[in-house]
């Protein structure tokens, strides 16, 4: 999201007016931390981008960083 936010030309400022989550909200979500559905859309829309673009990658990361158990 950082690098998308950036490429994007906002700083997380100017998301946090733009999407109505806080900068602390949005730093957690940065860092893979609390990234619901709903938070991601709203993000999503600020960014004029696809919710698919948020939340594939959102889906990917927590994939990565909790992986299931092998039975």
């Amino acid at each position: 999201l950082k690098a998308i936010r950036e490429t994007r030309g906002y700083s997380m400022e100017e998301l946090s007016l733009t999407c109505g989550l806080s900068v602390d909200e949005i730093a957690d979500i940065e860092n893979g931390r609390n990234a619901d559905l709903s938070k991601l859309r709203r993000i999503a829309s600020a960014l004029r981008l696809p919710e698919s673009a948020l939340i594939d990658t959102a889906a990917l990361t927590q994939s990565v960083e909790n992986p299931r158990p092998v039975s």
